[in-house]
């Protein structure tokens, strides 16, 4: 099963002004009452859709900021505040899932960090 960032984070991103570019995509349905996940190329050009970013997508996101801003804004988002501790087990965490790591880029991009 694929796993992408969810419908409400990736909406939150497209406000945020973060680049739609993925590989997946969430699309309503015209009514609005239902979303699913596309690949890029189902998607027709003019549909209004929200990138469905996968842990790779949003993990080249943090590679432009340092080491120790990633460990403060870890320790706010998931409310381990002041700890430096959050090292390999932290990043193993985002990288296992995408809603998590696309909640961090949304507070990335909220205190303007990225």
């Amino acid at each position: 099963m694929l796993k992408t960032a969810s419908l409400e984070n990736s909406i939150k991103l497209k406000e945020l002004g973060v680049k739609q570019i993925s590989d997946y995509y969430w699309w309503k349905s015209p009514d609005g009452t239902k979303a699913d996940i596309f690949p890029k190329h189902l998607i027709p050009d003019w549909a209004d859709c929200y990138s469905a970013f996968t842990v790779s997508e949003l993990g080249e996101m943090f590679n432009e900021i340092g080491a120790d801003l990633f460990i403060k804004a870890y320790g706010e988002v998931f409310n381990f505040k002041g700890t430096q501790n959050v090292g390999v087990l932290g990043v193993i965490n985002l990288m296992r899932n995408p809603d998590k790591s696309s909640k961090m880029v949304i507070y990335l991009k909220e205190q303007n960090l990225i």
